[in-house]
């Protein structure tokens, strides 16, 4: 008998201010980490100092700082629903063609929620990566669409678990992280758009 991996636990918070410092940081005193700081890795990526097993990634957009907290490196980002795009010109630029081919086979009212689903994707594993969409990112890339049940991308050859979330019916948040993951509260609404 096979029994499935652990899921790594991701704790999400979803709140109104730009002060995602403060969050952080109240959250790892509570998990333990009384004297963790945060700085920024030569990269950019924020990470704990004093906190050597909890990881956190953070977005923000629209006045609102989503955070990611787990025991192993996690990204996360967040957009807002109503996010106008010129999804063509952004997708042929920066997607791959099976990303594009997807994107384009929906009606055009659909178009929007998969070009968030597919930037949300590529922005958090490129956080988890740590490099962000700086340096030709977006072009290295790949959000694997051949499985709704357990989204994945590929970056450097490495497979990342993806886990995307629809949050106060406003925004559509991604969450990547180099193992399977669940997120908590698991009260959150799960998104795929995914017929």
């Amino acid at each position: 008998m096979t029994t499935s991996p652990q899921k790594l636990r991701v704790e999400i918070f979803l709140w109104p201010s730009n002060d995602w410092q403060t969050l952080c940081l109240r959250e790892a005193q509570k998990n333990g980490y009384p004297n963790a700081q945060i700085t920024r890795l030569p990269n950019g990526k924020p990470i704990f100092l004093n906190a050597p097993n909890y990881h956190f990634n953070v977005s923000t957009s629209l006045g609102y700082s989503l955070a990611a907290f787990a025991a192993q490196p996690v990204g996360a980002d967040l957009e807002p629903t109503s996010r106008k795009i010129s999804a063509e010109k952004i997708a042929n630029r920066w997607f791959f063609e099976t990303e594009k081919k997807w994107l384009f086979s929906a009606p055009p009212p659909d178009r929007s929620l998969r070009f968030l689903y597919l930037w949300t994707a590529k922005e958090a594993a490129l956080k988890l990566d740590g490099h962000g969409i700086y340096h030709g990112g977006l072009c290295n890339c790949q959000i694997l669409l051949d499985n709704p049940n357990s989204p994945t991308a590929l970056l450097h050859n490495t497979t990342i678990h993806l886990q995307h979330a629809l949050l106060n019916n406003n925004f559509l948040a991604c969450f990547a992280a180099y193992s399977p993951l669940s997120l908590f509260p698991d009260k959150q609404i799960i998104f795929s758009p995914f017929p």
